[in-house]
């Protein structure tokens, strides 16, 4: 097994404490999250079903711009909405066209 470089070893230490200060919702709160949007993408209303893994747990305010891991700045997601579709137009135009 090779080596971590100090770069690597980093990094994974970063990750390690931002999932223990900050950490995915857990099964459980999947489960209400499912249940909540009753199985439906909360921006166009596709159905999902959750075996077919086109649903995605969708950051409000993404991650890489500061938005937590919190189950409160998550929402379910049909994979069209949460890919090219979201990324193509600021967030605000986003949900104007959808809601």
């Amino acid at each position: 097994m090779a080596k971590d470089t100090p770069s690597m070893a980093k990094n994974k230490i970063r990750r390690s404490l931002a999932a223990i200060l900050d950490p995915h919702p857990s099964a459980k709160e999947v489960e209400r999250l499912w249940a909540y949007f009753g199985s439906s993408c909360a921006y166009c209303g596709l159905e999902l079903l959750r075996e077919s893994r086109i649903g995605h747990l969708d950051h409000v305010s993404a991650s890489a711009f500061g938005g937590s891991n919190s189950i409160h700045n998550h929402v379910l997601s049909c994979a069209r909405c949460n890919g090219d579709e979201k990324r193509e137009m600021c967030w605000e135009e986003f949900l104007k066209v959808k809601c």
